[in-house]
């Protein structure tokens, strides 16, 4: 029973070690396995057809995979882990357009109804016997009504004679009550006009106002963060993060880079200032940037070649320091504050 549990145990111990044996691998390889770039890029002021421009990127031994690639005809980036794209996806494409299914508009019920006679009489060209009775209603309507016609129309002239008074006062009353309703109109129309003034008045009051507490609050911050930055501690903390910073920089800068940019104006003495200015620069690029002036021609060409590594163990280990650097993460604080 013993030998049995010891076996047990001997196996489990063995599982367990050769897993956390495998976990430590993986860390070490994500942590060591090189970031590897380059960088190419071509070109040229008179021929862009020549453009181009191609960065590529591995990781895990080629892994995963990244590539961006421009030119004049065409671009391209993809983001791959073996042979499975990541971004853009297979499905990111351009979906095609789903076509709208036209709906059949159904015929109209034949009815008989009042509209489909009317219809009917509209488009037939034969009149009814209705219309046929109606005009002839109307023709001899118009002969018989013709007396009753002249009664009215002497009657309606005795009417305005008496009814002629009463219209000129009503004309007056009506010019007086139009005159008191354009006064009316114009006071409330002065009076909107002087309510809208106040309220422009007041709006550029307020925004006076809030210009002014603007620019004390930004006062008052300047103030604050010049005596954060004068502080002994948050000199400290620059300086630290400076220290990072170069460090890390060393491990992400390309190993081998080069240049070469040909130029050209119409004008020499162009070309000769800028001359003047790549060697003023010359300490900071130590020849890595190779130039050829051209005095004759206007031109701008240039070639590029970039290629480095980096290793996630600096990234790290730069990121722990800076964590449990307590001036730098005072520093952190009041910035995440401003």
């Amino acid at each position: 029973m013993l030998t049995v549990l010891l076996s047990v145990l001997k196996i489990t111990g063995i599982v367990l070690l050769s897993a956390l044996g495998l976990i430590l691998l993986l860390l070490l390889i994500i942590l060591f396995a090189p970031i590897r770039y380059s960088v190419t890029g071509v070109y040229d002021k008179a021929r862009p057809e020549l453009c181009d421009l191609q960065v590529k990127a591995n990781w895990l031994f080629h892994m995963i995979r990244y590539l961006y690639h421009r030119s004049a005809k065409d671009s391209e980036h993809w983001l791959k882990a073996l042979w499975i794209r990541l971004y853009p996806s297979e499905d990111d494409g351009e979906k095609p357009k789903r076509r709208k299914k036209k709906k059949k508009k159904l015929p109209e019920p034949d009815g008989g109804g009042a509209s489909d006679g009317t219809e009917g009489s509209s488009d037939g060209d034969i009149p009814s016997d209705q219309e046929i009775s109606c005009d002839a209603d109307i023709s001899s309507g118009t002969d018989i009504s013709s007396g009753t016609d002249i009664s009215s129309e002497t009657d309606s002239s005795s009417d305005t004679d008496g009814s002629s008074g009463t219209d000129i006062s009503s004309e007056t009353d009506s010019s007086s009550g139009k005159k008191k309703k354009r006064r009316k109109g114009l006071w409330r129309r002065f009076q909107d006009k002087l309510r809208a003034f106040r309220k422009a008045i007041r709006k550029m009051r307020y925004k006076i106002r809030a210009f002014y507490d603007r620019i004390r609050d930004g006062r008052i911050r300047t103030e604050e963060l010049i005596e954060a930055i004068r502080d002994e501690r948050t000199m400290q903390a620059v300086t630290d993060l400076l220290v990072i910073l170069k460090k890390l920089c060393r491990h992400i800068l390309p190993g081998k880079f080069n240049c070469c940019i040909r130029f050209g104006s119409e004008d020499p003495s162009v070309t000769g200032e800028a001359t003047g200015l790549y060697w003023a620069l010359f300490m900071l690029h130590k020849n890595r940037i190779r130039w050829e002036p051209d005095f004759e021609q206007d031109r701008l060409e240039a070639d590029l070649l970039m290629k480095g590594h980096l290793l996630l163990f600096f990234v790290l280990i730069a990121l722990l320091r800076g964590y449990f650097n307590r001036d730098i993460r005072r520093l952190i604080s009041i910035i995440r504050d401003r």
